[in-house]
């Protein structure tokens, strides 16, 4: 699920396009066409199918033409449990804040809730344990306090296609960079 998502995300702000709103119930899945494939051999105790994932509801999407800076007024919010602290911040006082940056924070807490939620229905990690480890490490990276701390989108995309496998050497004493 967060390699689908995270490419969605990926492809919008390469189009100069914050979504302003994710949260799981901006998040629809279709079992069209899934398949069942096996699961890890570590983590045998669920199937494990390849479902499609999509974003929905762009009523608070900001678009950038011609890739402006990605600075916008947050006009609406995700819900309190999803939204980041300058976007609840801003909201109030009507100010700007790098929408780029409060994807990345939503996604991640997004993403959080549902590695709980397996964690309570499992009572184990759904992952091997060192992918687990490091998959929790990117989490708490997008979820970073400090916007300008936290990864992009195509960088938390690289990190989730090379396995979690070396997200210890993109993490600095000055955060994630942006490339």
């Amino acid at each position: 699920m967060a390699r689908k998502i995270v490419e969605c995300l990926v492809w919008l702000h390469g189009q100069g396009v914050a979504h302003g709103d994710i949260h799981p119930g901006n998040i629809v899945i279709s079992h069209d066409n899934a398949r069942e494939r096996p699961a890890c051999a570590e983590n045998d105790f669920r199937k494990v199918s390849e479902l499609e994932y999509a974003l929905i509801d762009f009523g608070a999407a900001h678009v950038f033409p011609g890739m402006d800076s990605p600075l916008a007024y947050p006009e609406t919010t995700p819900p309190e449990a999803f939204s980041s602290s300058e976007q609840k911040e801003q909201h109030d006082k009507g100010g700007v804040i790098d929408v780029f940056a409060a994807d990345v924070y939503n996604l991640g807490k997004t993403l959080e809730r549902e590695l709980d939620a397996a964690l309570e229905e499992y009572g184990k990690e759904p992952l091997p344990t060192k992918q687990y480890e490091e998959y929790r490490k990117l989490l708490l990276a997008m979820m970073d306090p400090r916007p300008e701390k936290r990864p992009s989108a195509g960088k938390v995309l690289s990190t989730l296609e090379r396995g979690v496998a070396n997200s210890e050497k993109e993490i600095g004493q000055s955060g994630w960079s942006q490339d």
